[in-house]
């Protein structure tokens, strides 16, 4: 099964390499974070937020722990 990510990707027309040059990530740690090698629940908020903004969704629809997800949600945070 995909990542979250890596589904926001593909919905939007995103290339790995595409997201690192708008957000100043690196390609390969997106790509670690979309294929699950890494988890993007680790990821720093910042690095979160400006992903969220270059694929206009909510940080909560990048992460794959529900918990964290539902916690979010009520906390009404983007």
């Amino acid at each position: 099964m995909d990542s979250r990510l890596k589904t926001l990707l593909k919905e939007k027309g995103f290339t790995y390499k595409e997201l690192g040059a708008r957000t100043g990530i690196n390609n390969k740690t997106i790509a670690s974070y979309a294929v699950k090698h890494r988890p993007i629940d680790t990821i720093p908020i910042k690095e979160l937020a400006k992903i969220s903004i270059v694929l206009h969704c909510p940080i909560s629809d990048l992460l794959e722990d529900e918990e964290t997800r539902e916690l979010l949600k009520k906390a009404k945070l983007k």
